[in-house]
């Protein structure tokens, strides 16, 4: 028997076989099962739908291996219990969707907008998949794994995480406490954030409830806007630090970095000037070690060492 493969399953769809797939509000498929799960493998739900909405179908036990669903809106659906794997969601709108015990292993979702109307992920596994140049709203992530997945770049905006698991590495990531306080003059900020939940919905806050790092690698890491660190198990390789009372640490820094040496000075002064913009509501914060010598040089220990002389409870390498 010939192995099947990801351009034969997709030739299979001709117009008829489309046709009998989400009439009834729970997808079917004319080629029965896989594995045990309805086979829609390859099937590109585009065209299913004859147009870019897929509104309230219930996908219970459902194999969607390597099929796309490029540019589609998805809407108020519900999947269960699901493989998404190798699935094309590029520019994918996800609009309060709910998705249980899903995998997605080399999912690719660039360009998607991924939590309009506060989408849900529960016991999901994300192993592999593409989420650079995605655009999150405000999904809520529960009890799910990120394996080895590319956020390079993402801003998490409204996001929120709770009992989840990040594995491997996260390059210039953005956690936020909920939708993002953009520097602007006094009164519009405010605004600001009015006008996205006006927009989008009220966020659930991250609270990062019980967020296992132990096995990620943060690079570039920025946290604001109240996102809550005080649960996070901290990434266990010895490079990371994690440090409550971050505001006033920075200020007594700042304040100490003036009796410092000239060499010291002017670069202690610049890191608390460029990470005193997002503090005044971020209470936690992570640094990578790494990054920190990297981008500050001889001054790094100097910035461990007076961010540690505040009284409060960092956790060091």
């Amino acid at each position: 028997m010939v192995a099947e493969t990801a351009k034969s399953l997709r030739e299979r769809w001709d117009a008829a076989a489309l046709a009998a797939v989400l009439g009834t509000g729970t997808a079917r498929s004319p080629f029965g099962e896989h594995a045990g799960r309805v086979d829609l493998r390859g099937i590109d739900l585009l065209a299913a739908a004859g147009g870019i909405f897929i509104r309230r179908v219930v996908f219970e036990g459902v194999d969607l291996t390597f099929a796309s669903l490029r540019g589609v809106w998805v809407e108020g659906c519900r999947f269960t219990g699901s493989s998404l794997d190798g699935t094309d969601a590029h520019n994918m709108t996800d609009h309060g969707n709910l998705f249980e015990g899903c995998t997605f292993s080399k999912t690719h979702w660039q360009g998607g907008g991924i939590g309009y109307d506060g989408t849900r992920f529960q016991g999901c596994l994300f192993e592999k998949s593409l989420f650079k140049g995605a655009g999150f709203i405000r999904p809520e992530f529960d009890d799910c794994t990120f394996d080895q997945c590319d956020f390079g770049g993402v801003d998490f905006s409204g996001s929120s995480f709770e009992r989840c698991r990040f594995v491997g590495r996260l390059d210039d990531v953005w956690f936020r406490g909920g939708f993002p306080e953009i520097m602007l003059p006094s009164g519009l900020l405010r605004r600001k954030r009015n006008q996205m939940q006006a927009n989008f919905g009220v966020p659930r806050p991250n609270r990062m409830l019980e967020v296992d790092l132990s096995g990620a690698e943060l690079h570039w890491a920025t946290f604001s806007d109240g996102c809550d660190l005080s649960s996070v198990v901290v990434p266990e390789d010895g490079r990371h630090v994690l440090f409550d009372d971050w505001g006033e640490r920075l200020v007594a820094l700042g304040a100490a970095a003036r009796s410092l040496p000239e060499r010291l000075q002017g670069p202690v002064e610049q890191f608390c000037k460029v990470y005193q913009v997002h503090a005044e509501k971020q209470r936690w914060y992570i640094l990578n070690v790494d990054d920190l010598e990297a981008e500050w040089g001889v001054a790094a220990r100097t910035i461990l060492d007076g961010l540690d002389e505040h009284n409060g409870t960092p956790t060091r390498p």
